[in-house]
């Protein structure tokens, strides 16, 4: 962020068209993403069956989340269950997805 002494700032501002002064004046801030990575790994058994076309797995998995908001990074756990399509790339996951931050 610069620095501009109120004197030259106000000779800017009345040299400017009434148009563009009013979009110097009003400068917002744009909605920032956030989000996080993480890999997730199986803890204990997992419990695999058929479903139709589909092959269902119930099971718990945990790693770790990284992100810049302090809210999605800390230790990761997902419960629930995963359906895929064997031999293709659709598939369904329902569960709860927990973040445990410091």
């Amino acid at each position: 962020m610069k620095h501009v002494p109120i004197a030259a700032a106000s000779v800017l501002v009345l040299a400017l068209p009434a148009g563009l002064s009013a979009a110097v004046a009003r400068t917002e801030a744009s909605p920032q993403p956030i989000y996080a990575a993480f890999s997730l790994l199986k803890q204990g058994k997992l419990t695999t069956k058929r479903c139709g076309g589909y092959l269902i797995t119930t099971g718990t998995y945990t790693g770790r989340s990284s992100s810049p908001d302090a809210r999605l990074a800390g230790a990761v756990t997902y419960t629930g269950r995963i359906a895929l399509h064997p031999g293709g790339t659709t598939g369904v996951a329902t569960g709860a997805l927990w973040v445990f931050v410091r």
